[in-house]
């Protein structure tokens, strides 16, 4: 049996250290749960490009492999999430005629503006991977959320077009097809962390994501629609490397300070820890770790600053800042990021509607584009 009926959906999220791969299931009841999920470590993307083809072709077989075990069908279709890293952002304006005036404006409208907009020239060196509409406008009329139900004569549209390198694209979609699966769809995958993260009140009332994933750092500026998206090459992974190199430790010990004695705030004064470098114990100074923290954190927070300061809406963010992905549980995070920017901070946790018996283990913010891409990409009523 494939996926190709409506009440199944399956996504693989493609990140720098892991992939994830995930299938939610439309029952009868119309609740939407998430029925298999699969996490399997590698290091995948550098500097948000595939490096090695055939180990990621098997590494996404892997995961694909351990999900259908769970599974009585057969997945061959997903909807695949890809780094903001190389992609550039482009706004533009366009229009049509109606039919006649005082014309009733309809979706199907609403999809010959968007058809007119992928007209747009892009060059032979990108892709337009979606239309994220900003604003509409009716003959004098502006700044409509949805003219669907409005009549008019001209329908006319701004648009923000995230554009992704040809070769970044097709590489992804290359290991896809030899993993035996078809890409029915590629979303950014700060677009789908913010699907899964943000309310409703907070994508109306004005936000910003940040989502700290192991390499790379993405920002989504959210008022009524995403206005704005960045990402930085920095991630949580630096931390673990810093502690590493100036403990001279393994990364597993590393990892563990960072998550388990680190962070930004006040803790153990000094604890001891095995190296298996010396073969003996090792006291360790928790302020050494927390000073390593800042200075990696600091790095993020100035890159989210400057995002916020260079938006139009810097000023109407009320609903502040919330931070997601798999560093968002670093200690204090939260409360230095309210600390040095000023806003209101929380962290995002993944749409629990969707984790039904498994919540415990599934509302973590590392998940948070796995689902994000579910939710994006269906009709379902979560």
């Amino acid at each position: 049996m494939s996926n190709k009926h409506l009440e199944i959906l399956a996504a693989i999220d493609i990140g720098s250290s892991k992939i994830v791969t995930i299938v939610c299931k439309n029952d009868v009841s119309k609740i939407p749960a998430i029925i298999a999920i699969d996490q399997t470590d590698g290091n995948i993307l550098k500097d948000g490009l595939i490096q090695n083809i055939e180990d990621s072709i098997n590494k996404i077989k892997t995961s694909l492999s351990n999900v259908q075990r769970k599974l009585t069908f057969k997945i061959d279709q997903v909807i695949v999430g890809i780094p903001a890293f190389h992609t550039t952002f482009v706004n533009n304006h366009g229009f049509i005629n109606l039919p006649s005036p005082g014309t009733e404006i309809n979706i199907n409208d609403i999809a010959d503006l968007t058809k007119e907009m992928c007209k747009v020239p892009q060059g032979s060196d990108y892709l337009i991977l979606e239309l994220i509409p900003q604003s509409y406008s009716v003959d004098d009329f502006n700044n409509i959320f949805t003219p669907i139900g409005m009549c008019g004569r001209i329908l006319e549209g701004d648009f923000l077009i995230p554009r992704i390198k040809r070769n970044v694209f097709e590489n992804v979609s290359q290991c896809m097809a030899q993993a035996g699966l078809t890409a029915k769809k590629f979303v950014l995958q700060p677009i789908a962390a913010a699907e899964a993260v943000l309310t409703e009140n907070d994508k109306f009332s004005g936000s910003i994501l940040v989502d700290i994933g192991s390499k790379t750092t993405s920002t989504v500026i959210y008022k009524g629609r995403p206005k704005k998206i960045s990402c930085l090459n920095l991630g949580g992974d630096l931390i673990t490397k810093e502690i590493k190199d100036y403990l001279s430790i393994d990364l597993e010990n590393a990892e563990k300070l960072k998550y388990n004695y680190g962070g930004l705030i006040d803790g153990h004064p000094g604890i001891d820890i095995w190296n298996k470098y010396s073969n003996g114990l090792q006291e360790i100074s928790t302020q050494k770790i927390q000073s390593i923290f800042v200075n990696v954190i600091d790095k993020i927070i100035d890159f989210v600053i400057n995002e916020i300061n260079n938006s139009v809406l810097k000023d109407k963010l009320h609903n502040g800042i919330v931070i997601t992905g798999g560093s968002a549980l670093i200690k204090g995070l939260d409360h230095y990021f309210r600390i040095r920017t000023g806003f209101n901070t929380r962290i995002g946790y993944p749409n629990a509607s969707l984790l039904g018996n498994d919540i415990k283990y599934l509302n973590h913010p590392s998940l948070s584009t796995s689902i994000g891409l579910i939710i994006k990409n269906s009709d379902w009523d979560f």
